[in-house]
C-alpha cells in the first residue's frame, strides 16, 4: 500500500498542475478519497479546507468533513455535519452510515471513561489496603 500512496499522490501533484479553475473542485475530492483510503489526515485537513473553499454547501464536502471530524475524534462536530449531511441529499445509506459510526464514538467514549473509572477504583482499593496493613503492621504488640 505505501507503493500505491506514493503513486497516488505522484498522479494527484501532476493533475494539481494542469489543473483548471473548472476542475479544482473535483481534484479535491479525488484527494480526499486517496487521504480517506490511505487514513492521511493531514492530506485529508488540507482538501477538506480546500473543498469547503470550493464548494461549501455540497454534500461530498461534508461528507469529508464528517470523515474529518471521525479522524479527529470530535464527536460534537461529526454529529453536526450529519445534521447538515441530512440537508444537503446526502442518501439514506449514506446517512445511515455516518450516524452508526458517530454513534459509535460516543460507545467507545462510555467504554473507555467506564475502564479509568474502574482502574481509578481499583487503584483506591489496593491503596486503602496497603494503608490498612501499614497501619496493623505498626501497632505495638501488647503484652
Amino acid at each position: 500500500p505505501v507503493g500505491e500512496k506514493s503513486e497516488l499522490d505522484a498522479v494527484l501533484e501532476h493533475l494539481d498542475g494542469k489543473a483548471d479553475v473548472g476542475f479544482a473542485s473535483d481534484l479535491s475530492v479525488l484527494h480526499c478519497e486517496v487521504a480517506l483510503r490511505f487514513h492521511d489526515r493531514p492530506a485529508l485537513e488540507k482538501c477538506t479546507r480546500a473543498l469547503g473553499n470550493l464548494a461549501p454547501n455540497d454534500a461530498k464536502t461534508v461528507s469529508f468533513q464528517w470523515a474529518l471530524a471521525v479522524e479527529r475524534h470530535d464527536r460534537g462536530a461529526a454529529l453536526e455535519l450529519v445534521e447538515r449531511a441530512k440537508t444537503l441529499g446526502v442518501g439514506a445509506d449514506g446517512l445511515a452510515t455516518m450516524t452508526r459510526a458517530t454513534d459509535a464514538m460516543r460507545r467507545r467514549r462510555a467504554v473507555r471513561w467506564g475502564l479509568i473509572g474502574v482502574g481509578a477504583v481499583a487503584g483506591l482499593l489496593v491503596a486503602a489496603g496497603a494503608m490498612r496493613r501499614r497501619a496493623t503492621a505498626q501497632r505495638p504488640l501488647s503484652a
